[in-house]
């Protein structure tokens, strides 16, 4: 038998000894209104207790409230660590998963730092390819480089988005537009006569795809940011 087993059975004879309720209605309540309550309802309410008497609520309370909203929201390095912290000073029993609440915020904010920054570039990227053909030329003008820089741009940071894409870090709505822009200037790139030129960055019909393209690239990329529509690493 489990020791979680005994508890229960010794709660059951407990709780009805004599057929008298002896839990207290107030602890009664607590339980059943936490148990299906939001994340966010129960960390606010966590705050705002706390900051009233940090040493008032019990600790199996607060213990079961941040385990049940942590439960819920185990991508949130905030609630993660204000957990971890909680656990920490009334230890050392719980110091080890506290330790593991605290690891798992860490690795998340770099997940989330690394995600986002190769998010910005790719942006970067797409915005100069849907640049009208005059601001194009002035920006490789600019830095003194060819027009193929536009699509090294692109392909550096896709590679990485890209691979990202395929561990599940990012969502799948955002394969198709990219892979239609890499199709692109691969096929570009495999017939080069006369397309990485400031004449065709001007007026060539592939150009003027690319833009329309790079586009719909540049849109769906800004909705995922906007959304925050990343997906949680599985460390």
């Amino acid at each position: 038998m489990s020791e979680l087993t005994r508890l229960a059975r010794d709660l059951i004879k407990s709780t009805y000894e004599e057929d008298v309720p002896r839990v207290p209605d107030l602890v009664r309540d607590f339980i059943e209104v936490i148990t299906f309550a939001e994340p966010e309802d129960i960390h606010s309410a966590l705050r705002d207790v706390l900051a009233e008497d940090w040493m008032a609520m019990p600790v199996w309370a607060r213990n079961l409230a941040y385990r049940l909203a942590c439960l819920q929201r185990p991508d949130d390095p905030e609630l993660l660590r204000d957990a971890a912290a909680d656990l920490l000073s009334f230890g050392p029993d719980w110091d080890d998963y506290a330790e593991r609440l605290k690891a798992r915020a860490a690795q998340l904010e770099d997940h989330r730092m690394r995600t986002d920054l190769a998010l910005h570039q790719l942006e970067k990227a797409l915005d100069r390819l849907t640049l009208d053909p005059e601001r194009q030329i002035a920006h490789i003008s600019r830095f003194g480089v060819g027009p193929d820089e536009l699509a090294l741009e692109f392909d550096d940071a896709f590679r990485t988005v890209s691979g990202m894409i395929n561990e599940g870090r990012l969502p799948e709505s955002l394969r198709e537009p990219l892979d239609i822009m890499d199709s692109l200037l691969q096929e570009m790139t495999r017939t080069p006569e006369g397309k990485w030129t400031r004449d065709a960055i001007l007026n060539s019909r592939d150009w003027n795809t690319l833009r329309e393209f790079a586009r719909n690239s540049l849109s769906a990329l800004r909705k995922v940011r906007l959304e925050g529509d990343g997906c949680a690493p599985d460390f």
